[in-house]
């Protein structure tokens, strides 16, 4: 079709930086709102131009489709936004792994973007069936993502900032209770416990000094109690929280040529399972589990030997 990337003239050699690139692509969104009343499919012809600038400058959505930049579509942002994440899937080959680490990576907030009517899980299931999005991530999950995420930095800060554990407990219950008992705030707490943890323990390196196996146990154990209560909320709640363990030492990995840091993993699965954050059931679920998430693969062939003692410490 004309809107397929690989119809589109490659538009990667003509510019040099990334700043080049953003600049651009800044020029294109403040004219596609014009364009669009004559030309209806304009966002789409851009979307497939702009994702092959996107990856060729490592670019982010939110370099490009800024609350700014999406407030002059008004009603219609909702369909520009699903025309990017659909441009860069099909410039990636049908990649969908990528293009949910690209939009989870991101800031766009679909609750805010889809117009009122929309805007709760049905809606968003129906977004992502008409954009041709389907399975790139949960509607459920999406209801709370980037709120989820906005609080990530904030247990961060309390837990660097040796906030005691009942006025942490006292900040999560003061939030919305959709909003604590979701997956993704579970997900956003745990990385915030790595992000802490990491402030101290250099994770990148693996364990192969054994006192760092150490350090990390007694930080891991410092707010285990917090995320108990986070993360215990639901067995899908714990679930996520492996999926974000994948995804934190993935990145770790993928940054060494695919080479992972010596024992982190498995370390990391047992060490939030020895102290009742994730559960066997969560981990069983993970392994399980039939969505395409960036290393899903090679993280299961790293933890294979600790799922298999998990599986014969627990018989049923």
């Amino acid at each position: 079709s004309a809107t397929d990337a690989s119809y589109v003239e490659d538009p990667t050699e003509l510019l040099s930086s990334a700043a080049d690139v953003q600049a651009l692509l800044a020029m294109v969104m403040e004219a596609l709102p014009d364009l669009s009343i004559d030309a209806p499919h304009a966002p789409k012809y851009a979307a497939a131009s702009a994702a092959l600038l996107i990856d060729a400058h490592n670019l982010a959505l939110d370099d490009v489709l800024t609350p700014e930049a999406l407030e002059p579509f008004g009603m219609s942002s909702h369909r520009v936004v699903s025309s990017f994440v659909s441009a860069l899937k099909d410039a990636r080959g049908g990649n969908v792994a990528s293009v949910v680490a690209t939009w989870r990576a991101s800031s766009i907030d679909l609750m805010e973007v889809l117009p009122g009517r929309m805007a709760d899980v049905s809606g968003l299931a129906d977004w992502m069936s008409r954009a041709g999005l389907d399975g790139l991530f949960k509607p459920e999950h999406e209801v709370h993502r980037v709120k989820a995420k906005k609080m990530q930095p904030v247990l961060y800060a309390a837990f660097v900032g040796g906030t005691s554990i009942d006025d942490v407990l006292t900040l999560i219950a003061e939030l919305p209770v959709e909003l604590r008992e979701s997956p993704e705030f579970a997900r956003a707490a745990l990385a915030a416990n790595l992000e802490f943890i990491a402030k101290t323990a250099p994770l990148a390196n693996g364990f192969a000094d054994s006192e760092l196996k150490t350090t990390v146990t007694e930080l891991v154990a410092k707010y285990a109690s917090i995320l108990v209560v986070v993360v215990n909320a639901s067995l899908e709640a714990q679930a996520e929280c492996v999926f974000e363990l994948q995804a934190y030492v993935w990145d770790l990995a993928s940054a060494a040529d695919g080479a992972f840091p010596p024992e982190l993993l498995p370390y990391l699965f047992h060490t939030y399972y020895d102290n009742d954050v994730i559960k066997e059931e969560a981990f069983e679920a993970w392994a399980s589990d039939s969505r395409s998430t960036p290393g899903y693969e090679e993280c299961k062939a790293e933890a294979a030997a600790w799922l298999k003692w998990l599986a014969e410490a627990n018989p049923e």
